[in-house]
């Protein structure tokens, strides 16, 4: 394929993909498009261009496109799959005692990877984005944390479990006076070599539906060589009756030595259980209602009118109660949006406590996801709380804030209710430094006005936003919302029209100011001019 050729396939692919998006396509156009599709990624079997069109496949194929690019990467034999439930994929990385990575793909957010960087450790988390940049970011952790072994470290460690079972097959070899250099080159000794001849017919028919039948014939012709004499095969026989008197003697000496090690650990278990019983009784007669704490594991609650389920979280650093994730079988959406985490202090009165909700954000300064924390009695012990749970999912903590579960009423269902209640209705009880309130993207018009020179911005920067009619407008933010286009929430400073504000005043006061304009610079500008 020549590169006009491919060219012309990019551009194809550009435009299949605007028909899939819109929503006025008819079922037939979209079946149609989706056809096409697939021929062309038939067609593209190269390398380099399996990479240009990745983000169309992982639009129509998303599951095979995820497994096809882990399998194309180092790390292949650590990837534990394709999962678009989060409840699903938390069960197959915490089963696994070796650290491992996969892929959650949710059609409106597109792909998050969750990696375990050692057994007992919580899930890291990237952000919502695409495969390749979701992949950057394993391998920003991979750097720091060198915690999954790549596939050439998996078979280098397996080749060496092989090497006591050699071991142990010149010592039989040796105890019946064989030598190797007397065996068949290659060869296993308890085998003779034997020619096979296997013919293979496989038939394929492909009908237009992409549905492969396979048809496979088999024929075996097994030749066994002539020149295998009547004797030679007697002195096999012989040769593997001295292997299996061997192997008897082995197993026997093996049964004597466990027997004796099964007993030995039977008196150290029935010491340690009397040991053990002893302590309980002190640590009971000491103190009676610790014990009955730490004896009760919850595994549901009620949570609004819905029932939860509650997942113990492995956090080493935990010296007192548990805490305890919850899940909500039946909203599972919310849980992808806002992390709940129950203290199991509080597992009977928790309705009686505020409710905790925490800021998190990655290390750029980026909105990632709310924290609820129940159950906790104080508000120091909800930051240090906080803080611990941001710290295992990987995140830094921006803020708490302190709300009545009575207030908060609904609003933890939905992000945008979410982020306005805890903005207008909630205590702020500790921040970070330089901190700004983050408001939902979805609830600002990102239109820039006024037309200035802004200076360059990072993800710490804020947008400046005017609150007019019932709309929340964008004075401020044009380099800043250009960073990246699926961020949640931004941190912003906002002003507002009531106050007796107007365009003609912020017009005014940009004029008056040297550009390029930071944000901050201009809210206080502003300020200074609204009427006492």
């Amino acid at each position: 394929m020549n590169a006009l050729e491919k060219a012309l396939l990019i551009k194809e692919l550009h435009q299949l993909t605007g028909l899939l998006q819109r929503q006025a396509s008819s079922f037939y156009e979209i079946a149609k498009t989706k056809k096409r599709l697939k021929e062309i990624f038939e067609l593209c079997d190269e390398p380099i261009f399996q990479k240009q069109i990745l983000p169309y496949k992982a639009l129509v194929q998303p599951e095979t496109a995820a497994r096809g690019f882990a399998d194309a990467t180092p790390f292949s034999q650590s990837f534990r799959g394709y999962f678009t439930d989060e409840l699903d994929l938390e069960d197959v990385l915490y089963s696994s005692p070796e650290s491992g990575w996969a892929y959650l793909h949710a059609p409106n957010k597109s792909w998050q990877i969750w990696l375990i960087p050692a057994s007992g450790r919580t899930a890291l988390i990237s952000d919502w984005d695409s495969l390749d940049h979701t992949y950057a970011w394993l391998l920003e952790m991979q750097q720091h944390y060198a915690c999954l072994l790549t596939d050439a470290e998996i078979e280098a460690a397996g080749s060496l479990q092989t090497a006591p079972a050699e071991s142990a097959l010149q010592h039989h070899l040796h105890l019946n006076g064989i030598h190797s250099e007397e065996l068949p080159q290659n060869a296993d000794p308890l085998v003779q070599p034997i020619d096979i001849d296997i013919d293979i017919d496989i038939d394929i028919d492909i009908d237009i539906d992409i549905d492969i039948d396979i048809d496979i014939d088999i024929d075996i012709d097994i030749d066994i060589d002539e020149r295998t004499s009547a004797s030679e095969l007697k002195h096999n026989l012989n040769t593997n009756s001295m292997f299996a008197e061997a192997e008897a003697e082995a197993e026997a000496e093996a049964e004597a030595e466990a027997e004796a090690e099964a007993e030995a650990e039977a008196e150290a278990e029935a010491e340690a259980e009397a040991e053990a019983e002893a302590e309980a009784e002190a640590e009971a007669e000491a103190s009676v209602p610790a014990a009955t704490a730490s004896s009760h594991s919850p595994e549901s609650m009620q949570f609004s009118n819905m029932q939860a389920l509650l997942h113990k979280l492995p956090l080493p650093d935990l010296q007192h109660s548990a805490l305890y994730a919850v899940r909500l079988p039946d909203a599972p959406e919310i849980t992808q949006q806002t992390d709940i985490v129950l203290h199991g202090a509080g597992f009977s009165t928790w309705q009686n406590h505020p409710v905790y909700i925490a800021e998190q954000i990655n290390a750029s300064g980026q909105f990632i996801k709310h924290l609820m924390l129940l159950g906790a009695s104080t508000s120091l012990q909800a930051v240090e709380l906080s803080q611990l749970l941001c710290a295992q999912y990987g995140h830094q903590l921006a803020s708490v804030k302190e709300i009545s579960l009575h207030a908060l009423g609904q609003a933890w269902r939905q992000p945008d209710s979410l982020f306005k209640c805890s903005n207008e209705q909630a205590k702020t009880v500790w921040t970070n430094e330089h901190y700004h309130p983050f408001i939902s993207s979805q609830a600002i018009h990102t239109q820039k006005f006024i037309q200035f020179d802004e200076q360059e911005a990072d993800f710490t920067t804020p947008i400046l936003l005017l609150e007019e009619r019932q709309k929340i407008r964008v004075i401020h933010g044009e380099k800043r919302l250009a960073l990246s286009k699926t961020e949640q929430a931004y941190p912003y400073l906002i002003l507002y029209r009531r106050h007796g504000l107007n365009w003609q005043m912020i017009q005014s006061v940009i004029s008056a100011l040297p550009q390029p304009i930071h944000a901050a610079a201009l809210y206080a500008a502003i300020q200074q001019h609204l009427p006492s």
